[in-house]
């Protein structure tokens, strides 16, 4: 996929999934009120599929809720130890990004926070994308089947998305725990959902809190996949 499309797609999940709970309005950074308490926001977005990954941080003023802070030409922010770039959305305000290919992603990271060239904040992360092991069948049936992953530890977040091409069905959107790389999928699950095509969506949802500040960084690592869903 082009570096083109892929800026498209991810900013695309950047608004839908990541910034819908901000809020529009920007504060400025102002780095003399040390009483002030900031939460640092550090997202890292990637698709199975997808060339590049994007890497995106903002600063709030109180917590995850709070107004987004507006950096000072002084302050920056880096990703191992290069400059990321200012960017806004008219939902989330503004944000800091940087594209990174995810073939050379996997592994340990830094986000640095500085202000007139001292830092601030240093946050270490590492980041590893997950695959399915055995593959999948294009048609299933809705007698229970398992899962088979590569990449997660040995307990894991993901989250299922299972919709149809109906609009009576309910769907499925659930967090579970994935144990050992294997995660079931039941019958009681699939009877939300009419026989016929099927999009199942799974996505890691790993969440690291800050150790001294508020904050967090969050990866999010999607695979899709298109079925067709018989009895």
């Amino acid at each position: 996929m082009s570096l083109f499309n892929t800026k498209q797609l991810l900013q695309t999940m950047l608004l839908i999934i990541v910034l819908s709970a901000c809020t529009s309005n920007d504060a400025k950074y102002n780095a003399d009120d040390s009483k002030e308490e900031f939460f640092y926001d550090y997202k890292i977005i990637a698709e199975e599929g997808n060339d590049n990954l994007l890497v995106m941080a903002q600063l709030k003023s109180g917590g995850e809720e709070g107004e987004v802070i507006a950096l000072t030409p002084a302050a920056e922010i880096l990703l191992d130890n290069e400059l990321m770039q200012k960017d806004s959305a008219k939902i989330g305000g503004i944000y800091y990004e940087m594209y990174k290919a995810i073939d050379s992603f996997a592994g340990s990271h830094s986000f640095v926070f500085k202000e007139a060239g001292k830092i601030k904040q240093q946050v270490e992360f590492s980041f590893q994308p997950f695959a399915l092991k055995d593959g999948l069948d294009s048609v299933v049936s809705r007698k229970n089947w398992q899962l088979s992953f590569t990449g997660l530890d040995s307990v894991s977040n993901v989250r299922i998305v299972l919709t149809d091409t109906t609009f009576e069905s309910e769907g499925v959107n659930e967090l579970r725990k994935v144990r050992n790389n294997k995660l079931e999928i039941d019958s009681i699950l699939l009877g939300n959902l009419k026989n016929g095509p099927v999009q199942l969506t799974l996505t890691r949802e790993f969440e690291q809190p800050l150790k001294n500040e508020k904050g967090r960084v969050l990866a999010l690592y999607t695979i899709r996949r298109e079925l067709m869903l018989t009895d």
